[in-house]
């Protein structure tokens, strides 16, 4: 969301909740490259911007252990990285 750049449109956070309710939003990557590095719209406050988006995925979502999702030599990159993967829903 917010394409590469942080260009794109990006949803607000009630669009966030009501795509996670109605089943379109699984996962969420938050952190550098994700939400918090500007790449959600490249908003940084308010009711859509990357701090109250942000929150709400850290209160109603559960953390993925990066074990789950790459190799040992991917995740022990990862961990040097402040990027969080999210499941929601």
């Amino acid at each position: 969301m917010g394409g590469f750049r942080g260009t794109d449109p990006a949803p607000t956070l009630a669009q966030l909740e009501q795509y996670v309710k109605q089943g379109k939003l699984h996962f969420v990557l938050t952190g550098r490259g994700g939400l918090g590095g500007g790449s959600f719209g490249g908003r940084t406050g308010g009711a859509g911007g990357t701090t109250s988006v942000t929150s709400w995925v850290e209160q109603n979502c559960t953390g993925v252990p990066a074990s789950a999702y790459s190799t040992s030599a991917a995740s022990s990159t990862t961990a040097t990285t402040t990027e969080t993967l999210y499941h929601c829903g």
